[in-house]
């Protein structure tokens, strides 16, 4: 894995410390699937793991690339390119995250909802807040509540949580009048909130 060095730039080091990417970049960021951001001249653009540059700086804000495409900012707009720098989704949303199990969370009129990677509206923007699926759910904020929902946009466990995180090996973390407990996929609590 290589990691970021901090000096004179930003470049990368391996596990055995040694430079392999030469400090050279305004902000350098961490390695997914294969790229990794960089800030060069107030641009953001994509390097390989040799350190060359795979997709030229470019964009105004990026992400990091999760299954297959990554988020960009152009023009005050969200939008998604390909690992060979192709705008794959046009720039058109407010805020958006990285696609998770198929999906990704975008904020379209002041609400949440979700794409598929054609750009598809899957999950018609309706939430207050959203987080990408994980395990086959995604927490929801409704009515400044949080809960569940499927791929399919079905609430799953109803909105009764002052904060929900994801689920992770089958157990969410929830928030209950400043308690955090855990619950499993069905809602049911595992471990009832507590202090």
């Amino acid at each position: 894995m290589l990691e970021e060095v901090y000096n004179y730039g930003k470049g990368y080091i391996d596990k055995t410390g040694k430079i392999v990417i030469k400090p050279q970049f305004d902000k350098a960021f961490p390695f997914s699937e294969g790229l990794a951001a960089v800030l060069i001249n107030d641009k953001y653009g994509y390097i390989d793991k040799t350190g060359k540059i795979v997709i030229k700086s470019q964009f105004d804000e990026t992400f990091s690339f999760s299954e297959g495409l990554a988020v960009v900012y152009i023009d005050k707009k969200w939008g998604y390119i390909d690992k060979i720098g192709e705008i794959i989704i046009e720039p058109q949303f407010n805020a958006a995250y990285r696609f998770c199990e198929g999906l990704a969370v975008v904020y379209i009129d002041k609400k949440w909802g979700y794409i598929d990677k054609t750009g598809e509206i899957i999950i018609e923007p309706q939430f207050d807040f959203a987080y990408p699926f994980l395990e086959g759910l995604a927490s929801v904020k409704i009515n400044k509540k949080w809960g569940y929902i499927d791929k399919t946009g079905k609430i799953i466990i109803k909105p009764q949580f002052n904060y929900a995180r994801s689920f992770a090996e089958g157990l969410a973390r929830v928030k209950v009048d400043g308690k955090w407990g855990y619950i499993d996929t069905t809602g049911k609590y595992i471990w009832k909130p507590t202090k």
